[in-house]
């Protein structure tokens, strides 16, 4: 009742990693989840793919009240072996967003590379470049590498993208680090043939560019060609793909009008970002508003979980736009 007062919106969820011991990777807790799945469908709250948001979008219709969507970016195989049967059981659609050369074999994300680097490199300072630049870091206990990690990766976000993947592969000789014949078993992806099968089970696949490179770090033809040629990839390996897209990291910085512009061009419905907000759909919505739909990174806190998808997050959001 108290969201029909105040009008309708749609809290847009993403999700990264799941703790998978058998794979080494520590993320969100797959009985967190349920504990939210089943306060979700407890309370009668609907489910919906972004592509069906998407449509609403396009129609000029409004979504469902109490309606939210679920989404998972890169394609991990822990999203094929662990989400996807989790939010099946409860009869959920999950949108995935791939990494398409991650699935193809030809890179793993240069984050993970990152991340593999600083936990393997050992102590020691070490000259990193970065851009135009080169930067010293000082690796030495997990406390350190973490607060660096983080540090670079958002250096490297701010950086000019073009010859990223390059840069990263020069930093396993100046940090003394073998680089692995294979893509270390936590950082597999899911193949083509797994993610058509999570089709079946009611999920939509949709494309989060090539690399996972910035878009907006990248010169036009780059940008154009991260996004039109991960596309392609899934019209070429998935049966019914999804006609929606995810971009890179997702923060404001990283998209402009000229990304939200090509994908409308190419006659994608619907673009998600990682702004943190309740997306409120309108019938007078704008290409720029319609290519930047906001995200909530999926609470582990049950108490988190509900304020996002009831009316207290969205009064807060107000009151917040009302002020600046």
């Amino acid at each position: 009742m108290v969201q029909r007062l105040l009008g309708n919106f749609v809290p847009v969820f993403m999700l990264h990693r799941l703790d998978h011991p058998d794979y080494g990777i520590t993320g969100q807790h797959p009985d967190d989840i349920r504990a939210n799945l089943e306060y979700f469908r407890r309370h009668g709250y609907q489910a919906i793919s972004l592509e069906t948001l998407g449509r609403h979008i396009a129609d000029g219709t409004m979504p469902p009240y109490k309606s939210a969507v679920f989404t998972i970016d890169d394609g991990f195989v822990d999203h094929h072996d662990i989400a996807g049967p989790l939010f099946a059981e409860y009869d959920i659609p999950l949108t995935y967003f791939l990494l398409t050369d991650f699935i193809d074999g030809k890179i793993w994300p240069w984050e993970d590379q990152l991340s593999y680097l600083f936990s393997q490199a050992p102590s020691g300072q070490y000259a990193i470049p970065v851009g135009d630049g080169t930067y010293r870091y000082d690796l030495q206990d997990a406390a350190s590498r973490s607060r660096l990690l983080h540090r670079l990766k958002d250096q490297y976000r701010v950086s000019d993208n073009t010859y990223l993947y390059e840069t990263i592969e020069s930093l396993y000789p100046i940090l003394g680090v073998a680089r692995p014949d294979n893509v270390p078993v936590r950082y597999t992806p899911m193949s083509w043939s797994q993610a058509n099968a999570l089709t079946k089970d009611g999920h939509c696949i949709a494309a989060h560019t090539c690399t996972h490179r910035i878009l907006s770090m990248l010169n036009d033809q780059d940008a154009s060609d991260e996004i039109s040629r991960s596309i392609k990839a899934l019209g070429e390996n998935i049966e019914t793909p999804s006609n929606v897209f995810a971009y890179p990291t997702g923060r404001a910085s990283d998209y402009t009008c000229r990304e939200s512009d090509l994908l409308e061009q190419l006659g994608v419905q619907a673009t998600v970002s990682a702004v943190t907000e309740t997306f409120v759909p309108n019938r007078h919505i704008t290409t720029f508003q319609k290519h930047s739909i906001p995200r909530f990174a999926m609470p582990s806190s049950k108490i988190d979980f509900i304020q996002c998808t009831g009316w207290l997050e969205y009064l807060k959001q107000r009151a917040k736009h009302k002020s600046s």
